[in-house]
């Protein structure tokens, strides 16, 4: 907070209060932190080292904050990986393409397992859904992309062939069956689906 004053107060004035008036800012700056660790040789030969504080990365010289903006930046914001790589060397972090390139992809389980999750529990719930196959050539190959969902739990994935998987996802999910039939079904509405 900042007191201003006007320059020039005639005397027999009355002191009326503030008038407040914010002005927002944003400041991106690094925070390094450096933990200097006791290390102590112990009688019997072992070395004992302390403990990161629970709000450090064990093991990784990234901090949280900054594990979070760079995913951001990157699943949200797409952002490339040599533009974000650009971006936080600006910003004066020391990192190289290859740990940027881990930090966006290994130790990622847990969200791997919630888009497994996704198709059948949207399935389960849906009184609808719709399903787009989409391809486009890329080096020289037909990639795929399908979606299948509704406004509420949408799924997408780049599947490496085209044999049917749409439906063959779709039924498998519903029904814990697989199927090789492709689109179009007569969807019933509500939840009656037309499969066995």
């Amino acid at each position: 907070m900042v007191i201003l004053k006007p320059p020039l107060v005639p005397p027999g004035s009355r002191f009326k209060g503030y008038e407040d008036f914010v002005v927002q800012g944003l400041i991106i700056k690094p925070h390094n932190v450096r933990y200097r660790r006791e290390r102590w040789l112990l009688p019997d030969g072992e070395t004992v080292v302390a403990s990161f504080p629970d709000d450090a990365v064990p093991g990784g010289h990234f901090g949280p904050d900054l594990l979070c903006f760079i995913l951001h930046q990157y699943h949200h914001q797409h952002v490339t990986q040599p533009l974000l790589l650009e971006q936080v060397r600006q910003l004066g972090i020391d990192i190289s393409s290859g740990q940027l390139n881990r930090i966006l992809t290994e130790g990622k389980d847990a969200f791997h397992q919630e888009k497994e999750e996704l198709l059948p529990a949207g399935l389960a719930t849906a009184s609808y859904i719709h399903a787009d196959d989409t391809v486009a050539r890329h080096r020289g190959k037909q990639g795929f992309c399908t979606h299948v969902g509704n406004d509420s739990s949408p799924t997408s994935e780049a599947p490496t062939a085209r044999a049917g998987s749409t439906s063959s996802r779709c039924r498998a999910a519903a029904t814990g069956t697989t199927w090789s039939m492709r689109w179009p079904w007569p969807i019933s509405p509500g939840r009656n689906w037309p499969w066995p």
